[in-house]
């Protein structure tokens, strides 16, 4: 066992005492949804991370039914919640930190998938809805609640493959909401995986060119692609590799002194 698998598994049993209990939970999938739907009501996990982990974010998950739960995350940005009985999908989950807030849909149950809380789910929430996707969770009620189905994120999560191509390869993953997620914690010398060294490329990308995800989600409104967006934002024409699976970047090997 590594080094990093020991502290993972240390943590991630800290995190399931605070959050009182660890349900749903890891796996990969093609679904658009995540967690569960139970007797008492909906159950669900996953982890919110910008590229290193949102420890302590506060997070709150609101369901069809009029219901909404709120819990804290981990060190590692990991959570676990339930809602009760009239909870129903669809859902919305906001994770929040000193950074701001980042959000995720969750249109569907779909057992024994991870929800994940990322900007590319929050960008992503945004192209489906077609505005901010805070506005979209504060006013997530019987009005708009269904106004973002499996289709329209499939739909939205393809622009936003399409629109960072040049820079990064999104193709492989799975729904972003899904795709397996460790994040990067510093202070435990704790390094991210595959999906999580993606997330650090694209703000790298994004701070070299003085970009934003709201610059990025004006300019996919714009031209209502994203490979035209693309082009417009990175220079570069948007025909990047597809279909592999991201490999995390091997340590440098140390020189022989």
């Amino acid at each position: 066992m590594s080094k990093y698998s020991k502290i993972y598994k240390v943590a991630a049993v800290s995190g399931c005492v605070m959050v009182a209990s660890c349900g749903g939970g890891g796996g990969t999938g093609e679904g658009l949804g995540g967690g569960g739907t139970t007797a008492e009501g909906v159950a669900f996990s996953g982890t919110a991370a910008r590229g290193q982990a949102m420890a302590s974010a506060g997070i709150t998950v609101k369901c069809a039914g009029q219901t909404q739960a709120q819990t804290r995350a981990s060190n590692l940005g990991e959570y676990s919640i339930g809602l009760p009985s009239p909870a129903k999908f669809p859902c919305v989950v906001q994770a929040s930190d000193s950074a701001g807030a980042l959000h995720v849909a969750v249109p569907s149950s779909a057992p024994g998938l991870p929800v994940n809380v990322t900007p590319l789910s929050d960008l992503q929430l945004r192209v489906a809805a077609g505005y901010s996707a805070a506005q979209y969770f504060d006013a997530f009620a019987a009005g708009n609640q269904n106004s973002v189905s499996s289709v329209r994120l499939g739909d939205a999560q393809r622009n936003v493959v399409d629109v960072f191509r040049p820079v990064v390869n999104l193709a492989g993953l799975p729904a972003f909401a899904n795709a397996p997620l460790v994040a990067a914690v510093p202070a435990l010398d704790l390094r991210g995986n595959a999906f999580d060294q993606l997330l650090d490329q694209i703000a790298a990308s994004m701070k070299a060119k003085n970009l934003s995800m709201d610059s990025v989600f004006a300019m996919l409104q714009a031209q209502g692609s994203g490979a035209v967006a693309a082009e417009m934002l990175w220079g570069q024409s948007g025909q990047g590799p597809v279909g592999t699976t991201p490999v995390p970047t091997p340590a440098p090997t140390p020189t022989p002194t």
